[in-house]
């Protein structure tokens, strides 16, 4: 889950995607429904200036979510 409207981590989001041949991993931004829905799930705040790794009903925040 990243920041939808940070221009940044769009074009991050994009070259992710564009190299995710495999389609293993998918993308959701956090203003989303269903980013707002794992966030309240996990009781996480919504915060903009990090990333979140969601896998196996497990959550990774800032480095830990992009280093997994």
């Amino acid at each position: 889950m990243f920041d939808g409207d940070c221009s940044f981590c769009n074009s991050t989001v994009d070259f992710l995607f564009k190299k995710n041949s495999k389609r293993s991993l998918y993308f959701t931004s956090q203003q989303s429904i269903i980013g707002k829905e794992l966030l309240e799930k996990n009781n996480l705040p919504s915060n903009l200036d990090t990333i979140y790794f969601y896998s196996e009903g497990k959550v990774y925040e800032k480095a830990a979510a992009f280093f997994i």
